[in-house]
């Protein structure tokens, strides 16, 4: 591929040329491979939505070295795993799933002693007055 010189401009100062967020920057100064920034920006990879669908084919075919595609890789992965916990832990605990389903619909299951039609607990204090 014609990228292959990409990868070695590593001569810049702070990322301000590069279309890539900070939190792009970030994946990848934690990674010391801050000198793929170009290769990301050139490439549209600049949000980690983007950088999180980098797949081992596709940094392949980007000429990323082995090495290399395996670190990011496997940073990818942890990042996703934890994205997943705190999008877990951003949503409220009762969610329209956990809620009862509104009296107003047939419940599908048997109904419990308390649904039983009020008639019948009337009739019981009905019996109590009359003794």
């Amino acid at each position: 591929g014609g990228l292959r010189n990409n990868l070695n401009s590593t001569q810049y100062e702070g990322h301000n040329d590069l279309n890539i967020n900070q939190e792009v920057y970030n994946f990848l100064e934690s990674l010391k491979l801050v000198k793929y920034g170009k290769v990301f920006s050139d490439n549209g990879f600049e949000d980690m939505d983007a950088v999180c669908e980098l797949t081992d084919e596709s940094l392949t075919e980007l000429n990323f070295p082995l090495g290399h595609k395996l670190k990011i890789l496997k940073k990818i992965k942890e990042l996703k795993s934890k994205r997943v916990v705190e999008e877990e832990e951003k949503k409220p605990i009762y969610d329209k799933r956990n809620m009862l389903p509104p009296r107003a619909q047939q419940a599908d299951y048997e109904a419990l002693p308390y649904d039983e039609p009020a008639p019948a607990k009337s009739a019981a204090k009905k019996k109590v007055q009359i003794c």
